[in-house]
């Protein structure tokens, strides 16, 4: 009986997922605007953040904007503004977080939780989003060096782990960026072990001569080479671009 009903369980997770795909494949056809919605989360519960995210206005996010609005130009997308950013009510709880060391059901069952927790916290936008970023807000002070971000393409949801500060905005809005492509179905394209982007995905002028150091970084690499084993974190999307390995995954490109 136990066997049927992991069986039967197991089915109906499947099935969620390929719908879940489904549905994201079809709000990223570019054929209207992607409207994301913005969570912001005090979540070290200081002072700090607190007022930072009672402050925080959708003109902090703008630079977003004009980031794939620009990029979408350089791909030739028949489509301008493709990308809304909207700002969310504040929520006061934080969502359940990824397992660290966990096996592939224990990751399924957080994708699970997180996508319930997510639909009882998407409060205060002007429309139904496509994609929902929630951004933990830390004091920088404290919290010198930010948790692992991450997002998943069914629900289209993720989790951006941000400073609370204004000096550090853009590149909270790096860390966004990166994340909302992940729910498009962006992948990762840096080496796991040393961060250091690999090559030719996840540079953004792979073609270069000489192709160190590189001008710009991929924004699913996260960093700009500079020497074969030193790339730096981007201060902001003005230092980065989207790479045509990328621009395919998201549907920008052949």
């Amino acid at each position: 009986m136990f066997k049927i009903f992991r069986i039967t369980l197991l089915l109906a997770i499947l099935l969620g997922v390929i719908y879940e795909r489904w549905k994201a494949h079809h709000r990223t056809d570019w054929k209207m605007p992607l409207v994301v919605a913005l969570y912001p989360i005090d979540a070290d519960a200081s002072p700090v953040a607190a007022e930072y995210v009672q402050n925080l206005k959708e003109e902090t996010f703008e630079e977003i904007e004009s980031f794939f609005d620009e990029e979408s130009r350089r791909y030739a997308l028949p489509l301008p503004a493709p990308v809304e950013v909207l700002l969310g009510s504040p929520v006061a709880e934080t969502p359940p977080q990824p397992p660290r060391n966990g096996g592939a059901m224990d990751a399924v069952l957080w994708s699970l939780r997180f996508r319930w927790w997510a639909s009882r916290h998407s409060d205060g936008v002007r429309r139904a989003p496509h994609a929902r970023i929630f951004l933990l807000y830390v004091d920088p002070a404290t919290h010198p060096v930010l948790e692992h971000s991450t997002a998943i393409r069914e629900g289209m949801i993720g989790l951006a782990h941000v400073f609370a500060s204004k000096k550090q905005a853009k590149q909270n809005a790096v860390v966004i960026a990166h994340e909302l492509l992940h729910t498009l179905g962006a992948t990762d394209k840096y080496d796991l072990h040393t961060t250091y982007p690999l090559h030719p995905e996840g540079f953004a002028e792979p073609d270069a001569d000489p192709l160190l150091p590189q001008r710009f970084a991929e924004l699913m690499a996260g960093r700009t080479p500079l020497t074969p084993d030193r790339a730096e974190i981007p201060e902001s999307l003005a230092h980065v671009l989207i790479g045509s390995h990328t621009a395919r995954e998201i549907g920008w490109g052949k």
